[in-house]
């Protein structure tokens, strides 16, 4: 299989151009570095423009577009927060009205007050006994979209981050009945639970009006590398998008990391994923018998796992103190993420080693001594 983009930067490596047209990226490092310094080009022809996205960048583009099934594709440089941002300014617009779930990342709340974007809140039903979200339904969406015609996109997660897988089809179709995009945020979609089933947007609702997030951040744990992909399969929203995104040179590591990630990564995803299965029984057999009145649902997808401490009786605030303060474990509290709901919720990210996650729970239970 080739690499458009990665042959290219090889190919002129190879002819070792001496490189004055940039105060950096002279390709002349030694140890380490030096391979991947050797495909450090900026905007040079003979590897794409980065500001037009032509050449063996676009080439590229159509190769990822073809693998996932889609019309096009654009790769963003900056990360699945700018790219938020830009998706964002295309699809909505600034101070237009978009709907979405609340559970989405912290970057559209941002993108949505840096755009004076509208929010208009769906709240799905909690799944019984838990307490978290269940998957937005599609008489929620429906009726949002119907006392809300001024809204031109909706913004899904899914998974989501309490693990919730969505069934997105049913409402792509709805979304398009009512002419506005649907952007779904997929990017824990390759860490799925065994024994679950996840269809990306892309390859279950057709082109018109959809828009996917997907990342190697997640997945292969390069975040830092700021790896991720927006996959957008209509022709009029991508035209929109290409206009208002800002291309930069790409870190030749992130270059480097995302081929190797796709080209040689599966073997070393599943036994990630496997690892992760393993870590989420071992959780969830000792909440029950160390600690059973914490309330656990096995997640469908995603390394997150939301503990419900309210059946102990305490506030949140001795809740938090308990863990944060006499565990001396720091997770994530539920009113950071829900203000309304999330008291006595916590998020513990599980994609560690088993032995760190034994450590904490044994600290945590010794602060929730059972009767």
């Amino acid at each position: 299989m080739t690499a458009p983009l990665y042959d290219s930067l090889q190919r002129f490596a190879d002819s070792d151009p001496l490189r004055l047209h940039m105060p950096g990226h002279k390709g002349r490092m030694d140890g380490l570095f030096r391979d991947a310094s050797s495909i450090d080009f900026t905007e040079l022809p003979p590897t794409g423009n980065l500001y037009t996205g032509e050449g063996p960048i676009a080439d590229a583009e159509a190769l990822f577009a073809r693998t996932g099934g889609a019309r096009d594709a654009l790769f963003f440089t900056c990360g699945a927060t700018q790219g938020i941002y830009t998706m964002l300014a295309a699809a909505v617009g600034r101070d237009g009205t978009l709907i979405l779930d609340r559970g989405c990342h912290r970057s559209v709340y941002h993108g949505m007050a840096l755009l004076d974007i509208t929010p208009v809140y769906l709240q799905p039903p909690l799944l019984p006994g838990l307490g978290l979200p269940a998957p937005v339904s599609g008489e929620s969406l429906e009726q949002a979209l119907t006392e809300h015609p001024e809204a031109s996109a909706v913004f899904l997660t899914s998974p989501s981050y309490y693990g919730v897988i969505t069934d997105l089809r049913p409402l792509a179709e709805i979304c398009r009945r009512h002419n506005v995009v649907i952007a779904a945020d997929e990017i824990h979609g390759d860490l799925i639970r065994r024994g679950n089933v996840f269809h990306p947007i892309a390859t279950v609702a057709g082109p018109e009006g959809i828009v996917s997030l997907t990342a190697l951040n997640k997945t292969f744990n390069i975040a830092g590398l700021q790896a991720s992909n927006i996959v957008i399969q209509d022709e009029a929203v991508m035209e929109r998008y290409r206009k208002g995104a800002s291309f930069i040179t790409p870190n030749p590591f992130t270059v480097a990391a995302t081929v190797a990630a796709y080209n040689e990564g599966e073997e070393w995803l599943e036994q990630v994923i496997d690892y992760l299965d393993d870590n989420i029984d071992f959780v969830l057999d000792f909440l029950k018998t160390r600690m059973p009145k914490v309330r656990v649902r096995k997640p469908e997808g995603t390394y997150i796992l939301w503990m419900d401490f309210r059946d102990y009786g305490l506030s949140a605030q001795e809740i938090h103190k308990r863990i944060y303060v006499d565990a001396n474990v720091m997770l994530e509290g539920g009113p950071q993420f829900d203000p309304e709901r999330g008291a006595g919720f916590e998020r513990m990210c599980l994609c560690t080693r088993r032995s760190l996650l034994k450590e904490a729970l044994e600290r945590i239970a010794a602060q929730f001594p059972e009767p």
